[in-house]
């Protein structure tokens, strides 16, 4: 089956990209024919104008000049960071870049179905305006035909962000979905309270791969550094500094900030993101993905709460693999890393793992 995957746009986020592709990978395994729908920001408007300044400074001024202007499916995503770009060029499979999503998408790409998810894309502050509606696969019409999947689609929050209009809606673009399932747990509850549907909780995307998957991906040995503390802060400040330093300090470890821009001002690629969690000794972070990233890899790890981004993310996923201690929701304390009996762990990941790949596979039959 040919099969359509909207997710949040795909740019400097390590997590959003791995989650994208970690989905790809098992909808191939299961013999579907995966295409993220790719849309941005940047126009076609602009790169044509990027060809303009290109005729002008460079043909007229400088005729032996052999760069040029790379193209437009390119252009979108490069402009961003070209280092992650290589990654999502190279091993996801895209349509062409596109600003606004319409019925016309269905026709000319010959799907026959649509996975929605992950990556909050049913919050409504991440999706504005008319692209919350796509999200529930507005642009599908009436037609029978068409499959509609959410997998592990993620409200980010457990309380309710939609106006009574969005909520009218989406309520009824959701009740022609197939098969429905949320990343958090309270997401279950708000699906029945508010759109009337049963809803089942799964994993995230990246979390149906474990460690030898991805270690086949960065070309990473295994091999572990003592000494090294693997730190990927989305939102670093000043607390949250003093904290680490004292970590560092008090266990004798050097930090190894990762997913930072590198001296060029380019965020490091993808693999050496990955390689970065699967080498060190330990990990620190405030994201969901780079917590779900030090499980897959069964590294000691601190979870700093980040309420901003959405702490049910958090909470959904240490609660369901036993993980609770992992998480600090305040900062008034030293950080230590919890002992974490991964023997255990690893087999609860396996019962998710094998849940959420089978009803991912019936919801597309």
């Amino acid at each position: 089956m040919k099969i359509g995957i909207l997710t949040q746009p795909l740019g400097s986020n390590y997590g959003g990209i791995l989650q994208n592709f970690a989905l790809q990978q098992t909808l191939l395994s299961m013999g579907h024919e995966p295409v993220t729908i790719y849309y941005g920001h940047n126009t076609i408007i602009d790169w044509i104008l990027l060809w303009i300044r290109y005729i002008a400074k460079n043909i007229l001024r400088h005729p032996n000049r052999k760069i040029k202007p790379p193209r437009y499916r390119e252009f979108v995503l490069r402009s961003k960071t070209p280092n992650l770009v290589n990654f999502v060029l190279q091993r996801i499979s895209l349509t062409s870049p596109m600003n606004g999503i319409d019925s016309s998408l269905v026709k000319s790409y010959g799907f026959e179905g649509f996975v929605v998810g992950s990556d909050q894309t049913w919050r409504p502050c991440y999706n504005g305006g008319a692209l919350l509606y796509n999200m529930f696969l507005d642009f599908t019409g009436d037609e029978n035909s068409v499959k509609r999947v959410a997998y592990a689609a993620s409200f980010g929050v457990d309380n309710w962000e939609y106006s009574y209009e969005q909520q009218k809606r989406c309520k009824e673009l959701v009740s022609r979905f197939d098969a429905v399932s949320v990343r958090e747990i309270s997401g279950v509850s708000l699906c029945q309270k508010y759109f009337g549907v049963e809803a089942k909780h799964l994993l995230d995307p990246t979390m149906l791969h474990g460690a030898e998957f991805y270690r086949a991906v960065c070309g990473s040995n295994g091999k572990v550094n003592d000494k090294v503390v693997a730190l990927y802060i989305l939102d670093m400040d000043c607390e949250k500094q003093q904290l680490i330093d004292g970590f560092c300090k008090a266990n004798g470890m050097i930090p190894r900030y990762i997913g930072r821009r590198n001296s060029d001002g380019c965020y490091p690629s993808v693999e050496s993101w990955l390689e970065a969690f699967d080498s060190a000794a330990c990990v620190i972070t405030d994201s969901f993905h780079g917590s779900a990233f030090a499980i897959i890899f069964n590294k000691p790890f601190i979870a700093i709460g980040n309420k901003a981004r959405g702490m049910e993310r958090f909470n959904s996923l240490f609660s369901i693999l036993g993980l609770r201690g992992a998480l600090v929701e305040s900062t008034a304390r030293p950080l230590a890393c919890a002992t974490q009996d991964w023997e255990a762990v690893n087999a609860r990941l396996g019962e998710w793992r094998e849940k959420s790949i089978k009803y991912l596979k019936e919801g597309l039959v």
